[in-house]
């Protein structure tokens, strides 16, 4: 009896095990099989467990780049696992974003950003080498008795700047991930046409610096996920000439705090899709942006195709989310008219197209159905791609311009707070005649067209003319840095001067620092403006890189844009970073030392600064002397650059004189041999 139990005990238990084994083994294969199948459904992905950085003492994900950069950075290493950034915040996201189908590499390691969403500083940062380096700035307040009394309004301030750090691009990475775009995404399979199937063997024969030239790169910081955000342009000529290139296309490339490039990440991005829906996507980077743009590779004679002089901002959404907006200008298609063919008994229309250069706002992380909004009309051809959202900018009740180019873009934060979201973007339409337009961003625009109008126009003089002051980087409100600005609309940045035959060359752009500003009295106003500021950057000649201010070309340094500005509490000391290039050929980055407390003295010993120099005199904003004392200024500075490169025999005519001298030396002792 009691063996006959032990025996039914037995089978008992080892039925137990045999359920509890496979039970386990259901657990385990089932989330393998979704591993495999290459996406995760919600019920699973609620329950994954996403690895912390590797630091659990550090509060960003810094230390985690760090530690892995041989597995993940170098791009050689075998066998080496790449990363995921989820965002900080997906978990709570989650309940409202669909998160059914999100597909991942399962050989990627998968990580949350758990650092200093507002902090895109680092100790490397913070002690860079620095050095001192002087501007001469301008107020605009006047005395109308001696308008042009510039010495009077001249401030010199000393700036704390770290060393230019050029960005060492890997074109062979780059021109890499466009094959394969055109290989394989739908928005670029198109555009095949302008390479002539002939990137691999560039590619092969290391031409690829002849034919691809990068630069204009400007970033965000994206929070959420510990990183930068730098867009950049890249141009490509069929003849490896510069200025003739036949396409411009927009690349995406991700940084981390110290500026190093991280390779083949993904992204787990909140996205807009064509029919409103928002839902997480798993973008890569680096990547080419699919932005709609009008083009046709075979006709390619005095056309541009594709974004040009972009900058990249962050606004705030619907969501009351901070999210990247691109602004750029490009060629794009509009019908002129439409004409009536009748023959016989059918009648047809004929549409009648012209070419116009107008500026776009695009979303990197929206998308829209085909392009009709740069093409004219609906392509059959183009009308299931997926595109990034565009919008034209076009001015209420004016005809388009034949080109339209350098506008400064800025939000007013006053008018975020009341309206829950940023509904407008403003631009600086022209500066010599202030003008200020208003354009619309909201999502209830179906026809493609950001409606703008005038908000603002300086009624002294009536001037269309785009002056030699212009563009330059978005605008930065001075209280998204310190808050006791923050009922006050008060912005920086840097425009850029374009000089023509100053003494260097053809012409000369450089940057210029300024402090804008809105009040209820003047209305908009710059309240100070710099002369053009050099950073003690090199630069190369425009053709030949050893020769400078060449008779036919210019000589030039553009600021592209502020990639971050952030008070550092610790040092009381706030960093600026700003992006350049050098002759439209790279991407740089320089930063800026202590600037808020420049501009608090600037701002706070105004009046008392120009009671000292002019004494009790009625005083008021003059736009046009201030213009006229930057660009004098501007224009020595260029002629005193000029004598410094020909002292230095670096110049074209230098260069040629002594090439002529060593022909005619060589002529002299041919004949002295004969």
């Amino acid at each position: 009896m009691k063996q006959s139990l032990s025996i039914r005990y037995f089978k008992s238990s080892i039925i137990r095990k045999l359920i509890l084994l496979i039970t386990l083994i259901i657990l385990i294969i089932y989330p393998i099989h979704l591993l495999f199948n290459g996406s995760i459904s919600s019920s699973y992905f609620e329950n994954l467990q996403i690895p912390k950085p590797l630091n659990p003492n550090s509060n960003t994900i810094e230390n985690y780049f760090h530690d892995t950069i041989n597995q993940v950075l170098l791009k050689n290493e075998k066998n080496s696992k790449k990363l995921m950034i989820f965002p900080k915040d997906y978990q709570d996201e989650m309940k409202s974003l669909k998160v059914t189908n999100i597909k991942y590499d399962r050989n990627r390691d998968l990580i949350i950003y758990s650092g200093n969403s507002s902090s895109m500083l680092s100790y490397e940062l913070i002690n860079l080498p620095k050095h001192s380096h002087e501007i001469q700035i301008f107020n605009g307040i006047f005395n109308q008795d001696y308008p042009n009394s510039c010495s009077r309004n001249q401030n010199n301030i000393n700036l704390t700047i770290s060393d230019n750090f050029i960005f060492n691009d890997d074109f062979n990475i780059m021109i890499t991930k466009l094959i394969e775009q055109l290989n394989n995404d739908e928005s670029f399979i198109e555009i095949d046409g302008f390479f002539e199937k002939k990137l691999p063997k560039m590619l092969q024969d290391n031409l690829l610096h002849k034919h691809f030239y990068k630069f204009a790169g400007t970033s965000i910081w994206l929070k959420k996920y510990g990183v930068h955000l730098m867009i950049s342009r890249v141009i490509f000529s069929r003849k490896g000439l510069k200025w003739n290139p036949q396409i411009s296309l927009l690349y995406a490339q991700i940084y981390d705090k110290n500026w190093n490039e991280i390779y083949d990440l993904d992204l787990l991005i909140p996205v807009i899709q064509p029919d409103g829906s928002r839902e997480y996507e798993s973008l890569n980077f680096p990547k080419f942006l699919p932005i709609a743009y009008y083009f046709d590779y075979n006709f390619t004679k005095r056309r541009w195709y594709g974004p040009e002089d972009t900058r990249i901002m962050l606004i705030e959404n619907e969501y009351e989310e901070e999210e990247p907006v691109i602004i750029f200008n490009s060629d794009h298609r509009v019908v002129k008219n439409i004409t009536q063919i009748s023959k016989e008994n059918d009648i047809s229309y004929k549409l009648n197209f012209e070419m116009k250069r107008s500026m776009f706002i695009g979303w990197p992380f929206r998308y829209q159905l085909g392009k009709s909004n740069t093409d004219g009309f609906n392509n059959e051809k183009f009308d299931n791609i997926k595109y990034n959202k565009v919008l034209e900018l076009k001015i209420e009740n004016q005809e388009r311009q034949s080109v339209e180019k350098n506008w400064t873009p800025f939000i007013i934060p006053r008018e975020r707070r009341e309206n829950k979201g940023d509904q407008f973007i403003h631009f600086v339409y022209q500066w010599d005649n202030l003008e200020i337009l208003k354009c619309d961003i909201t999502n209830n625009i179906e026809n493609g067209i950001s409606n703008c109008m005038f908000i603002y126009k300086d009624s002294q003089k009536n001037v269309k003319k785009v002056g030699p002051i212009r563009g330059g980087t978005e605008m930065i409100p001075l209280s998204s840095i310190d808050p006791k600005y923050k009922y006050e609309d008060i912005w920086i940045g840097f425009l850029r001067a374009h000089i023509k035959h100053c003494g260097c060359g053809r012409s000369m752009y450089r940057p210029n620092f300024y402090i804008f500003s809105k009040s209820a009295t003047i209305g908009f106003k710059v309240d100070y403006l710099s002369s053009s500021i050099s950073f003690n950057i090199p630069v190369t000649g425009w053709r030949k890189h050893e020769i400078q201010c060449a008779s036919r070309d210019p000589n030039v340094l553009i600021p592209n844009g502020i990639s971050m500005w952030e008070q550092n509490n610790e040092m009381e000391e706030d960093i600026l970073s700003l992006t350049l290039s050098v002759a439209d050929e790279n991407n740089s980055i320089i930063h800026i030392y202590g600037l808020k407390q420049i501009i608090d003295n600037l701002i706070e010993n105004n009046d008392i600064t120009m009671s000292n120099n002019f004494g009790e005199v009625d005083l008021s904003y003059d736009n046009e002397s201030l213009l006229k004392c930057v660009l004098d200024s501007s224009i020595e500075f260029c002629k005193q650059y000029g004598l410094e490169q020909t002292r230095l025999g670096i110049t074209e005519e230098v260069l040629l004189k002594k090439e002529k001298e060593k022909d005619n030396k060589n002529d002299k002792d041919k004949d002295k041999k004969q």
